[in-house]
């Protein structure tokens, strides 16, 4: 690993200062820390990995074997976390170490950025520290003792397996010992122990840090939340958000009700009671990370329906709480509202046995109207015109489909032709073929 951007590593050392009194030396703890370090990194000399170390032969020894072997079958993540392993209350950003803790399940959580104090209490002492990485990134663990220590500090990473994590990612001197790893986001176990010969219940601190990146802050917040029709006699306000985000509900300044989307986006959010015709809620989405969306605000409305209204992406009309059905005139224009459903349509509708075409907002169309790659000629009614049709002086000629011909085309026993933009041709050649003043092949 590389030491170039370990500068929140290097912050961290301060906590050494904790040590002070223990085997202290003239200069400060911290200063003897950073001397440390700051040599580490110097050196390109420095030992990668641990190959033919004291830390290597301790791995392959079967006593340390044993104290590595812990009850991981039975224990899920999600038990040991309702566990706390071990979890103290933060006083600063010093922890101490709480005995036992040689398995996983007995692990002391070890949060980012905080120091734990440990001390090793007999040969081969093995402490074991949980550590959680909530983004994918490259950390930095630090562990380190006073440098009169007659203990000497190695630690290796490994997963709730207890299966070691890039045994060769470290660099160590003695009284300390630095290690990068790049990791998927998880929860992980750093097994702290003594790889010195003596045993004097020495101190010792150990602590992590991201490095190379620091997982992303999501300061982005949810996009406003899409709420549906509420009226006079509705006790439950629902609609559309950000997945997981809580929805606050308030009126006049005051936050009345809230509720958590599900994992669709969908929420309900019960009102204390139904509100009159004219009450305004201010509706916002707050996300997991505290970024709250802008306001959309609603107003409840009258249960007795009049006009249009949109309901599951569809459009209504009501007259006194009836849903309109068929052709509907409003403000002079033709909607045509399905039989059925009472869904207002658009396209083609066939009813009576006639096409009409509405337009995308549903209003009926008249006169010519050109979809699909082809022209059609709509009547004074919004119905679907066939056969000849005289416009502007000109004839024109509509298939059974109600497109626009062009080209040559035989009705009954006569032949015409259609220039490209429908028009008929008349008393002129077109090609050999002689047409007259009505139009028809003269053979």
């Amino acid at each position: 690993m590389k030491f170039k951007r370990l500068g929140s590593l290097v912050a961290l050392s301060a906590g050494i200062m904790l040590l002070g009194g223990i085997n202290a030396k003239a200069e400060s703890p911290y200063d003897s820390f950073k001397g440390e370090l700051d040599k580490e990194k110097a050196q390109s000399h420095v030992v990668q990995g641990f190959n033919n170390s004291k830390l290597d032969r301790m791995l392959d020894s079967q006593q340390t074997k044993g104290l590595f072997k812990s009850q991981k079958s039975d224990i899920s993540k999600a038990q040991k976390f309702s566990k706390g392993y071990s979890t103290q209350e933060l006083t600063g950003n010093y922890l101490s170490e709480v005995e036992p803790n040689d398995f996983v399940d007995e692990a002391d959580y070890l949060p980012r950025g905080d120091i734990m104090l440990g001390t090793f209490y007999h040969d081969m002492d093995l402490d074991t520290y949980a550590i959680e990485l909530p983004q994918n990134g490259t950390i930095g663990i630090i562990g380190a003792m006073p440098t009169d220590s007659l203990s000497d500090i190695g630690f290796v990473l490994t997963d709730e397996y207890d299966n070691i994590i890039d045994s060769e990612a470290a660099q160590f001197d003695d009284h300390q010992m630095i290690a990068g790893y790049n990791l998927p986001a998880g929860v992980y176990f750093i097994r702290a122990l003594n790889i010195g010969e003596f045993v004097t219940d020495d101190a010792y601190a150990i602590a992590w840090d991201y490095i190379d990146q620091l997982p992303s802050q999501d300061v982005t917040p949810p996009s406003a939340p899409q709420v549906d029709r509420i009226d006079d006699n509705d006790t439950i306000l629902t609609g559309t958000a950000e997945s997981n985000s809580t929805i606050e509900v308030s009126t006049i300044g005051t936050v009345i009700s809230s509720a958590v989307t599900g994992t669709d986006g969908k929420f309900g959010v019960y009102l204390p009671s139904a509100y009159p015709v004219g009450t305004v809620f201010n509706v916002t989405a707050t996300d997991q990370a505290g970024n709250a969306s802008t306001v959309t605000t609603v107003r409840v409305v009258s249960s007795v329906l009049n006009g249009w209204f949109v309901e599951g992406g569809k459009s209504y009309h009501y007259t006194n709480g009836v849903k309109d059905k068929g052709w509907y005139l409003d403000n002079g224009r033709w909607f045509f509202l399905d039989k059925q459903t009472g869904e207002k349509r658009t396209g083609w509708v066939l009813d009576g046995g006639k096409w009409y075409f509405l337009d995308s907002v549903g209003v009926m169309k008249t006169g010519w109207v050109y979809t699909g790659g082809q022209w059609y000629y709509l009547n004074t009614n919004g119905s679907m015109k066939t056969g000849w049709l005289k416009d502007g002086g000109s004839w024109y000629y509509l298939k059974s489909s109600g497109a626009m011909a062009t080209g040559w085309v035989q009705v009954g026993t006569k032949w015409y032709y259609l220039y490209s933009n429908g028009k008929m041709a008349y008393s002129t050649w077109i090609g050999k073929y002689r047409l007259g003043s009505d139009g028809a092949w003269i053979k």
